[in-house]
């Protein structure tokens, strides 16, 4: 951080700190917004959280993942708005209930951005 080796490691670790990520609530809803607001992170968490968490065996988990992928979609535009659409919609008809499940929570929380931001 301090040796520039690490953009914006300093800052991060200052919106990233212990107190703020042990919630996961805080963390997926708060803090993982505040750092997606850095250029370089913004893409590489939404695709962990459109790739990974929105498919994760735990229910809560997937829903949190859902929401804040959404509270990201305005920093990342409208080609990863339909990017995510193209790949949730696919899983829609995956056999696994909690790929379904991840799949249209995700939908059901990115369309209604989608549609406010035009």
């Amino acid at each position: 951080g301090r040796q520039g080796k690490i953009a914006h490691g300093i800052e991060a670790l200052t919106i990233a700190d212990y107190f703020t990520v042990s919630s996961r609530k805080s963390a997926y809803l708060a803090v993982a917004p505040k750092i997606a607001a850095f250029e370089e992170y913004s893409a590489p968490l939404a695709s962990h959280l459109m790739h990974e968490k929105l498919f994760h065996w735990e229910k809560a988990l997937r829903e949190l993942a859902a929401e804040a992928l959404a509270s990201l979609l305005p920093m990342l535009g409208a080609a990863f708005g339909h990017t995510a659409l193209d790949l949730l919609l696919v899983k829609t008809s995956d056999p696994a209930l909690d790929i379904r499940h991840g799949a249209i929570v995700g939908l059901a929380k990115l369309l209604p951005v989608m549609a406010a931001s035009g």
